[in-house]
C-alpha cells in the first residue's frame, strides 16, 4: 500500500493573536510572518499569496526574525515535564513555497514551553528563554545549532528577551520584578549578568524595546507604564517613567524612527490602545484604537535606525491592521484582516454552492468566501455561544442552535435576525440539522431531546426523549423520511419523521461524537471516543465493519457526493481521507494544534474545510482518486 499522501494547504484562515509579538513585518514591506496553531504563515501582502510551515508538534509560543531578514525562528509549548523545540527556518524557500524550508531543529532544551526568542544583530547567534517551568536563557549558533551556553534566567520568571543592536555580545531580559543586563563570553562559553537597580520600584516587565544606540532599554509593565532603564552604566539603573498609565497593561512594544526623524516608542496596550511617545520624555504623542488587545506592533523597516512610515498591528481578537503614519496613528489604522477567537465549533456549506460557508464561535456566526478566503459577513450575539449551523436547501437562510437554548434563523446577505425560537432546548442547542424539503427543523439539546419544528410556524411537532446525554449530531436521508442522532451516552437512534416514533437504535462502549449516512443510504458512518469508525447497517443496525482509525478521539465526519472517501477528524489534531470500500487511509492533512471539532467538503468536492478549538479556519485541496489510483496501478 502507498504512503498516504500530504494533504495541501490551500489557506489558513485566523492568527494566533494570543502569542505576544507574534506578527513581523519583513524588511522588504511584502510578507507578514505570524503563528496560527502549530503552523508558522509567511503571507504576500500584496498577492495574498501563503505558505506554511510545518514542523512543530504543539502550539506556537514565539515567533523571531533575524535583522538581515533570512532566517525566522519559532518556538512552542510542550507537555508538562517535556522538552519544548525551537526551528530555525529559511525565509526565502519559506516565500518561494518550497517543500522543505527547515534550516535547523534546535535541540530540545526548554522544559515546557519556548517562552521568548530574540536574534543578534549579525544573525549569527539567537537567544532563547524558556517558559515558567524551566526559566533558562541559552544562546545557540544559527549556523551550526550549537549550544553557545546558557544559564538561570532569573530568581523570578522571565518573560522577555532582546539582543542590543549594536553587538552580538549583550543582551537584557526582563520578567517578574527584575530586569537583566547579560554579556557573552565566547571564548569561556559563560553568560554573565548585572541586574538593573530598580529602587524600590516592583514591576512585571511583559516587553522590551531597546533603543538604536543601545543606550537605553523601554520596558512595558502590566500595571500600564513604561520604564526606561539607562543599560550604559555599569549597574543598569532606573531612569524614567512615563507620565500617564495604559489600560490593561503594556503588551508590545518597539522602538522606532518616525517620519520627521525623531525616536518614538510605539505600544500595544491591553485595552486596544496603541500609543506613540517621545523616546526621550515618555510623553504621548499619538494614539489610536483597535479592537482587542494590541499583542503586536510590527514596523516595516530595513534597520532599526531607518525611518518607519507604516506598521502592522496584531491583537488578541485575531485582527491584524495596517497603520500608514506612524507619527500620529490618527485616522491611519486599517483593518487588514480578522477571524475567530474562541473554539470553532461548526462549518457548513450550501448544498449546491462551493464558494461559500458558514462558521459558528463564540459570539458570532461569519460566512466566508471559500474562493477568496475573506469574511463576507459577520452575525454577533453577545456573550452566547453558538453550538451548531445549519443551511437550508432553500438558501434563504442561516440556521443556528446557541447555548442560550434558541434557535436563531438569519439572512445570508443582511445578516438581519428572521426569528428566534425560544427555550428550544432548556440547556442549550447541541445540534441542528433541517429537511431537504426546507419544511422541518431538526434540534437536539444538552439534556438529550431530539425535537422536530414546523419552519413556517417555528411551532414543535414533537419532542423525543431516549437519549440520556447530550445530542451530538443529526443527519436526514434523502427522501426526508427518516434521520438518525448520535449521542454521548452511546446511542445513536434512527428516528421515523412521519410518525415521529424511534424506529431503530445502535449501542456501543462509546461517546458518540457523530453519525452520518452514506450517499447511498445503505450504511450508516459512526465515530467517538473509542477512536474507532464504524460502519452499521441501516437497515437492521448491525455492526458491519470497525476501523482503528485513531489514536484520539474522533469528532468529526463527513463522506463526499460520490460514496468513494470520508473524512475524519479529531483531538489527535490531523484531518484524515480514508477511502470507504477499503478503509485505506488516503491522505493526511498537519496543522491544527487543538482538537478539530467539524469537517465539511464542498460541494464541487475540491476544498475540504476543517475548524478547531485553536480559532483556526484550515482550507485543504480534496485529494483526487484518479491520481491516487493510477499511483496504487504503478506501485502494484
Amino acid at each position: 500500500m502507498p504512503k498516504p499522501d500530504e494533504l495541501e494547504l490551500v489557506s489558513a484562515l485566523g492568527f494566533a493573536g494570543s502569542v505576544s509579538s507574534g506578527l513581523v513585518a519583513h524588511p522588504d514591506g511584502e510578507h507578514i510572518i505570524y503563528p496560527l496553531g502549530s503552523t508558522v504563515v509567511v503571507k504576500n501582502t500584496k498577492t495574498g499569496k501563503q505558505n506554511f510551515l510545518h514542523s512543530h508538534t504543539d502550539v506556537i509560543t514565539t515567533i523571531a526574525l533575524s535583522p538581515d531578514g533570512t532566517k525566522i525562528a519559532s518556538g512552542q509549548r510542550t507537555h508538562l515535564g517535556f522538552k519544548a523545540k525551537a526551528v530555525l527556518w529559511d525565509f526565502a524557500a519559506a516565500a518561494l513555497g518550497e517543500a522543505d524550508a527547515t534550516l535547523l531543529e534546535l535541540p530540545a532544551f526548554h522544559t515546557g514551553k519556548v517562552q521568548s526568542l530574540s536574534f543578534s544583530p549579525s544573525s549569527k547567534y539567537l537567544a532563547s528563554l524558556g517558559g515558567a517551568d524551566d526559566n533558562k536563557l541559552a544562546i545557540w549558533n544559527t549556523e551550526t545549532g550549537g549550544k553557545v551556553g546558557f544559564a538561570p534566567a532569573a530568581s523570578e520568571s522571565a518573560l522577555t528577551v532582546r539582543f542590543f543592536n549594536g553587538t552580538d555580545e549583550k543582551l537584557v531580559t526582563a520578567g517578574y520584578h527584575h530586569v537583566r543586563r547579560w554579556t557573552i563570553d565566547f571564548q569561556a562559553e559563560k553568560l554573565e549578568h548585572v541586574e538593573a537597580n530598580m529602587g524600590t520600584l516592583r514591576r512585571i516587565f511583559k516587553c522590551i524595546a531597546v533603543a538604536e544606540d543601545d543606550a537605553v532599554a523601554y520596558c512595558g509593565t502590566s500595571t500600564g507604564d513604561i520604564l526606561a532603564i539607562a543599560l550604559t552604566p555599569r549597574i543598569p539603573n532606573f531612569q524614567q517613567a512615563g507620565n500617564e498609565l495604559f489600560r490593561k497593561g503594556i503588551r508590545a512594544i518597539t522602538f522606532v524612527r518616525a517620519p520627521n526623524g525623531q525616536p518614538q516608542i510605539i505600544a500595544g496596550c491591553g485595552n486596544g490602545s496603541v500609543v506613540a511617545l517621545c523616546a526621550k520624555t515618555l510623553k504621548k504623542v499619538g494614539a489610536g484604537s483597535v479592537l482587542g488587545e494590541a499583542t503586536s506592533v510590527a514596523p516595516v523597516r530595513a534597520s532599526p535606525s531607518d525611518r518607519v512610515t507604516q506598521m502592522y498591528i496584531g491583537t488578541s481578537e485575531s485582527n491584524t491592521y495596517f497603520c500608514t503614519d506612524v507619527g500620529s496613528l490618527k485616522d491611519s489604522i486599517q483593518l487588514r484582516s480578522s477571524c475567530h477567537f474562541h473554539p470553532i465549533n461548526d462549518v457548513a456549506f450550501l448544498e449546491g454552492l462551493d464558494a461559500v460557508f458558514v462558521t459558528s464561535s463564540h459570539n458570532d456566526i461569519r460566512v466566508w468566501n471559500a474562493r477568496k478566503h475573506q469574511e463576507l459577513l459577520r452575525i454577533q450575539v453577545p456573550n452566547v455561544t453558538c453550538n451548531a449551523v445549519a443551511l437550508p436547501k432553500s438558501g434563504d437562510l442561516i440556521l443556528s442552535g446557541w447555548d442560550d437554548g434558541k434557535i436563531r434563523a438569519f439572512k445570508p446577505v443582511s445578516g438581519k435576525l428572521e426569528f428566534v425560537i425560544n427555550d428550544a432546548h432548556p440547556n442549550g442547542v447541541t445540534a441542528l440539522s433541517v429537511t431537504h424539503n426546507c419544511q422541518t427543523i431538526i434540534s437536539g439539546g444538552q439534556e438529550g431531546a431530539v425535537r422536530f419544528w414546523d419552519m413556517r410556524s417555528r411551532k414543535m411537532k414533537a419532542s423525543l426523549k431516549e437519549h440520556k446525554g447530550p445530542v451530538t449530531s443529526i443527519s436526514v436521508r434523502a427522501d426526508d423520511k427518516e434521520c438518525i442522532s448520535s449521542s454521548d451516552d452511546g446511542s445513536c437512534i434512527q428516528w421515523d419523521l412521519i410518525s415521529h416514533r424511534r424506529a431503530q437504535a445502535m449501542f456501543a462502549q462509546t461517546m458518540f461524537k457523530n453519525a452520518l449516512y452514506h450517499p447511498d443510504e445503505s450504511q450508516v458512518l459512526t465515530c467517538g471516543s473509542d477512536r474507532k469508525l464504524t460502519y452499521w447497517d441501516a437497515f437492521d443496525g448491525t455492526a458491519i465493519r470497525i476501523l482503528e482509525a485513531s489514536q484520539h478521539q474522533i469528532n468529526a465526519l463527513d463522506v463526499d457526493r460520490e460514496g468513494d472517501c470520508f473524512v475524519a477528524a479529531g483531538n489527535g489534531c490531523q484531518v484524515k481521507v480514508f477511502s470507504y470500500d477499503e478503509g485505506d487511509l488516503v491522505a493526511q492533512g498537519d496543522g491544527h494544534s487543538g482538537a478539530i471539532n467539524a469537517v465539511r467538503i464542498s460541494p464541487d468536492q475540491r476544498r475540504l474545510v476543517s475548524v478547531g478549538d485553536e480559532g483556526a479556519i484550515f482550507v485543504w485541496s480534496y485529494p483526487r482518486l484518479d491520481l491516487r489510483a493510477e499511483e496504487e496501478a504503478k506501485y502494484k
